[in-house]
């Protein structure tokens, strides 16, 4: 898959679930803590509900273009213009480690 810089407008940050000891405490918390940012293609698809404990519930799935990121798991999650999103795949394309696909559902 080709794409121009100029597709690449949607600034991302990567964040990645991390145990952290608050300071005045000591206690030990998990935070989500940013581990990257990149700027990416964002490709909606299609959306579609579900019925969830007897309420519909909609899913909003997008797929995200970016340059090739060492790290980056479905572990993860991916945060655009202050939207939540978890990975459901990172898929090295060619196995070039030039780019990734991201897909990923709105929370």
């Amino acid at each position: 898959m080709t794409y121009t810089a100029q597709q690449l407008r949607h600034r991302v940050t990567f964040q990645r679930l991390m145990q952290v000891v608050d300071e005045e405490t000591g206690y030990r918390t998990e935070e989500w803590v940013r581990v990257a940012e990149a700027f990416a293609r964002m490709d909606p698809m299609v959306g579609r509900e579900r019925l969830l404990s007897e309420a519909i519930r909609s899913e909003e799935v997008t797929k995200f273009t970016t340059r090739w990121l060492d790290g980056i798991t479905p572990a993860d999650r991916l945060v655009h213009r202050g939207q939540f999103w978890n990975m459901h795949s990172v898929v090295d394309v060619g196995g070039l480690r030039r780019e990734m696909l991201i897909y990923a559902t709105k929370i």
